[in-house]
């Protein structure tokens, strides 16, 4: 017995039969790194000219997503002129067929969102008047200056198109002024 017990103690402790059973080892799953939500992607911008529906267009242009896609958007500084045709007359060749002319309606230069008049920008019309201004979703909206073609005109506050909030009007018809509230179109007393 005394052998056996001498054996034991000199035997290799470091072989499988005589180590003790492994720990299972369970593996910790790997840290979730927090992923901030993706900012969709700027689109493209280029510039353009293009023609459509009596509107020519130079300026920046994106390409169209969702129900716009496959369309070009008019998106950042542009200049849009409005045309139409009118009658001129007939032709001397065909006096049944009538001659047009392209007419200038009007002339915008300024920003565009998402294909509608957005931010600063002047909008001129065929017979003189102007407008120098803010524009939102296409209508005069906030601080502008309206011109008439009779050279009467509007500074101030403009909302949805209509003069609106405080401002001054000057007018050439009788040479008065009306500072203060407008409110529609009509000065507040």
């Amino acid at each position: 017995l005394p052998s056996l017990l001498t054996s034991l103690a000199y035997q290799d402790s470091s072989t499988p039969e005589n180590m003790a059973p492994k720990k299972k080892v369970v593996a910790e799953p790997p840290p979730v790194e927090e992923q901030e939500p993706e900012e969709p992607e700027e689109p493209e911008i280029f510039k353009k000219c293009f023609r459509s529906g009596g509107q020519m267009y130079y300026g920046e242009c994106k390409a169209g997503t969702g129900d716009k896609q496959g369309r070009v958007i008019r998106h950042g500084y542009g200049r849009q002129v409005t045309i139409t045709a009118s009658p001129a007359g007939f032709r001397q060749t065909n006096p049944n067929r009538p001659t047009y002319e392209a007419i200038v309606q009007g002339i915008y230069e300024g920003n565009f969102e998402e294909d509608v008049l957005t931010g600063q920008g002047n909008y001129k019309w065929s017979d003189g008047a102007y407008y120098e201004g803010h524009f939102t979703e296409g209508q005069l909206n906030g601080h502008g200056r309206f011109v008439w073609a009779d050279g009467s005109a509007y500074e101030g506050s403009f909302a949805h198109g209509t003069l609106s909030g405080q401002g001054r009007l000057d007018s050439r018809f009788d040479g008065k002024f009306h500072q203060g509230k407008f409110q529609r179109n009509s000065f507040q007393q």
